[in-house]
């Protein structure tokens, strides 16, 4: 290349013989060679061909510049620096006493204008100079653009002949040659992109990838179908690299730029394919990673940082309260229930709650006699308003393994109710020694309970205060939520969502709710040691009857608001639930049918049912629903239990540890509801 650009300037170098400040090279002196080299920051190691300078009474005012780089131009009056590389310039003309550097034919708008007496000294004997500066600019250019382009099937070659040392050796040189301006760059950081590929260097492709997207962002690919293919690539990447949500938004994105029936179809199951692996490894991801989810009913190709947008009917198993999940809402991911997700709205309310009652849980498997909970601040912030939102969380509280679900949907005042003018004492006579429950989802993460299991084990203390705050259940922080709002608001308005859904209402803010935990444990020499009458997991019977009266008188007070229309369809919900507290499909039917009969709305009905379902928490523990199902199969044939079955169900029942008088009160619960069905 060098030889090539000496050659060129010999041939133009004389017609440049009577101008005095335009200097070829080797006759550059070395003092102006200095000069230039600080001026036009010349790297080192480049060469300098030749040099010229404008100048007005003996005051240098401009210079220019040719090294085997680019050509460079310098204006000290105006303040003007302009360097362009050898591989951008297509042509340089020459009319009307200015220079026309062409850069893109395309698009003139990106080329540039200079007069000739700022190019070349002032003082030009031959019009005919501007014509020859021009020309010889030009075949220099030409050289590097032959160049480039042959650089660039050289790569492709190597790679088409499996040459791989080749490959990577060539493309580095390319890049390392023209860096991220030669008109080949993208191409050959997509290349390299499919190579790390093949070769399962999943990291190094999208790092590859991530130059191309920095193009694209920046608007330097124009090509269509070079970016299509970038999302393509990324896809797969991210696809074989157990990144499937990214594979489903990059696909989703080639889908959305894609007409082609045959294309539009391969890309179509491409995104099923991706949406599956979603589905089966979703809880396989760390939590930062899924904590946020939007359910929608359609595939966007908008990505967020802060959440996932997740298919309706493409979800993971994931649990979801009563009536959801919802299209284009917003849910956040228990911190310890991995396939449990609440509505951001009210996430504080549900965690709060679900905390709480293991710790009343917890607190009576140490031997509590006594547990009073009194409010000692709480609210809400803000107008009064609707506020909506079910948790069905799998929650330790007071039965092992009971599945629960907890409503909180009323206006403000029910709220304030609920949490700001709590006040609860239950009392309990325990008969175990304290033990810890195998099933308990946050005492791994609380020191403070887990100092109280030590001191109650290993001593004998007798009372406990523990204060629980929503302060305390910081899954999302104040500056992440003005973050996620931002990205939600954006989401639902490109998605075009309905104006009626309100992401200022989702995030409103709420003021901190602490209640005061004050519980009497029983003295330990009058308990009972481990294993002794009673399983070592599972509260007494006493206990769970209690609880079952507690609730439903706490549940009473509401009866006296509810219409005799109201009251009407729970009694119809009580017949129909089961005894895992969940409603059939085929009962969901008749459900349907008494609500509209009634005419209450799907949202009141959902209300009424909780209620109803509260009074079924907690129903039994792990043992007892398995004596529950043997109780059944018994009495499917002729709605009677025969001798031999009574001697089996005896046998059973002592195998799980239930008391003769709990089992007769299971029996006696299933009779009454087959009768009542």
């Amino acid at each position: 290349m060098e030889n090539s650009i000496k050659s060129i300037l010999k041939k133009y170098k004389p017609r440049f013989v009577e101008v005095s400040d335009a200097y070829f090279y080797p006759n550059i002196p070395e003092k102006k060679l200095n000069k230039l080299i600080k001026n036009h920051t010349i790297e080192y190691g480049q060469k300098v061909y030749f040099h010229s300078v404008g100048s007005l009474l003996g005051f240098v005012h401009s210079s220019c510049v040719i090294t085997d780089k680019y050509f460079s131009f310098k204006n000290s009056d105006l303040d003007e620096y302009f360097k362009m590389g050898w591989d951008k310039i297509q042509e340089v003309r020459y009319y009307g006493n200015k220079f026309d550097f062409v850069y893109s034919s395309s698009d003139p708008s990106r080329n540039f204008q200079f007069k000739k007496d700022d190019i070349l000294p002032s003082l030009l004997s031959d019009s005919n100079l501007g014509n020859h500066f021009a020309a010889l600019l030009t075949e220099i250019a030409k050289l590097f653009q032959n160049e480039d382009q042959d650089k660039f099937e050289k790569v492709k070659a190597s790679l088409k002949e499996g040459d791989t040392k080749s490959f990577e050796q060539t493309s580095s040189e390319y890049l390392k040659c023209y860096g991220e301006d030669g008109d080949f760059s993208n191409n050959i950081h997509l290349l390299r992109a499919q190579y790390f590929f093949r070769e399962n260097k999943f990291d190094n492709a999208l790092e590859e990838v991530k130059c191309c997207e920095h193009h694209l962002e920046e608007g330097f690919i124009t090509d269509d179908n070079l970016a299509i293919d970038v999302l393509k690539t990324k896809g797969d990447i991210l696809l074989k690299s157990g990144q499937e949500y990214g594979a489903v938004t990059a696909y989703s994105g080639v889908l959305k730029n894609y007409s082609d029936y045959a294309q539009v179809n391969l890309f179509r199951a491409k995104v099923g394919a991706a949406n599956l692996q979603l589905q089966k490894n979703f809880l396989k991801l760390n939590y930062s990673s899924r904590k946020l989810i939007l359910v929608d009913n359609e595939q966007a190709d908008l990505s967020s940082k802060e959440f996932k947008v997740i298919l309706k009917d493409k979800l993971p198993a994931l649990k979801f309260p009563v009536g959801h999940p919802i299209s284009k809402e917003l849910y956040v991911g228990h911190p310890y229930n991995a396939d449990v997700y609440i509505p951001v709205s009210t996430f504080e309310e549900n965690l709060f709650m679900d905390r709480f009652q293991e710790f009343s849980y917890f607190l009576q498997s140490l031997g509590a006699t006594k547990i009073s909970i009194v409010n000692k601040r709480g609210g809400e912030l803000g107008e009064v308003g609707e506020i909506s939102g079910r948790t069905g969380l799998k929650i330790n509280t007071l039965v092992a393994e009971s599945e629960t679900t907890n409503e909180y949907s009323s206006k403000k005042e029910l709220q304030s109710q609920n949490f700001k003018h709590i006040s609860r004492t239950q009392t309990f006579s325990p008969v175990k020694k304290p033990f810890l429950p195998s099933n308990l989802v946050w005492y791994p993460h609380e020191t403070s309970w887990q100092r109280l299991y030590e001191q109650r084990v290993n001593g004998n203390i007798l009372n406990h205060s523990e204060i629980i705050s929503t302060e305390q259940n910081q899954v999302i922080t104040k500056n992440e939520k003005r973050s996620i709002q931002q990205s939600l608001e954006y989401y639902l308005v490109e998605a075009g969502a309905s104006h009626s859904i309100d992401a200022d209402h989702m995030f409103r803010e709420k003021e901190t709710t602490e209640w005061v935990i004050n519980v009497e444990f029983a003295p330990i020499e009058t308990l009972k040691e481990k294993g002794s009458d009673l399983t070592n997991t599972e509260l007494t019977s006493q206990d769970i009857v209690q609880e079952k009266l507690n609730v439903r008188e706490q549940m009473s007070d509401n009866l006296d608001s509810l219409t005799a229309e109201e009251i009407k369809y729970q009694s119809r919900v009580e017949i129909l639930v089961d005894d895992n507290r969940e409603i059939l499909d085929e009962d969901r039917r008749i459900l349907d049918r008494v609500r509209a009969k009634l005419n209450i709305t799907e949202k009141r009905a959902i209300e009424l049912e909780q209620q109803v379902l509260k009074k079924f928490v907690p129903a039994y523990s792990s043992e007892e629903l398995q004596y529950l199902e043997e109780v059944k199969f018994c009495l499917e044939d002729d709605g009677e239990i025969s001798d031999k079955e009574r001697q089996l169900l005896e046998l059973e029942r002592d195998d799980l540890g239930i008391l003769p008088d709990r089992a007769l009160e299971i029996e006696k619960e299933i009779i009454q509801r087959l009768k009542e069905a």
